[in-house]
């Protein structure tokens, strides 16, 4: 009997449900050690008064942190890697690669706001700053993760759903920073050309070379 060809896709790689369920056991993980961590981030994206930072500064607060680091890294790269999915082999190997384009992301955004709050602002604005993008971050990719667990399973069935709601969420990401640093900075109205030369060199061009780099690397 001819044996059948078995298509390579997010639903039939047997590591993909291992990669689901260890990102189920960090998110658990940083439940554990910093209850309610998740509520508070969500009542935080669009307020910006200063208060005490969701992790405190403990053994557990800093296990939370590296594990939550790890999640949101597992999350976007996931989530990457179906948006620049193309065929062929869908392979864990391209995903570890992925992960490693959005830390090197991550760590430039990271030092070019270290940059911007040297000339600019002072290290309490910049610490409220980071405090606050780094929970929007958290709630987006929390609220990433349902989404994601479908769109493994039907993955071939219908590859639009992917956009939509990778294009949803990163919207409300870019209106809650939006929001954010016009209550912060706005002060006169040259600021909005500070604001907006921000969200499109430092989020919207990122994001466009990441995903242009990770077509490549996916195909």
């Amino acid at each position: 009997m001819e044996q059948l060809t078995r298509i390579s896709s997010p639903a039939s790689e047997s590591w993909v449900a291992w990669v689901m369920l260890l990102v189920l056991i960090l998110l658990l993980l940083v439940y554990k050690s910093q209850r309610g961590m998740v509520l508070g981030a969500v009542k935080s994206m669009f307020d910006v008064k200063e208060r005490d930072s969701m992790f405190t500064e403990s053994s557990s607060a800093v296990f939370a942190r590296l594990v939550l680091h790890l999640y949101r890294l597992i999350v976007i790269a996931f989530t990457v890697y179906l948006l620049t999915f193309v065929g062929g082999m869908f392979s864990f190997a391209v995903l570890l690669k992925l992960m490693g384009c959005v830390a090197i992301v991550g760590l430039v955004k990271y030092l070019s706001a270290r940059l911007l709050a040297y000339v600019y602002f002072d290290n309490r604005t910049l610490q409220l700053c980071l405090r606050q993008y780094d929970e929007m971050l958290t709630v987006v990719t929390v609220f990433a993760l349902l989404p994601l667990m479908f769109s493994v399973t039907w993955f071939s069935m219908r590859p639009e759903v992917v956009l939509v709601w990778a294009t949803l969420l990163y919207i409300l990401f870019i209106v809650s920073i939006a929001v954010k640093l016009f209550r912060l900075f706005f002060n006169k109205i040259f600021a909005c050309f500070y604001i907006l030369l921000y969200l499109c060199t430092l989020e919207l061009l990122p994001v466009g070379i990441l995903l242009n780099v990770s077509w490549y690397i996916a195909s």
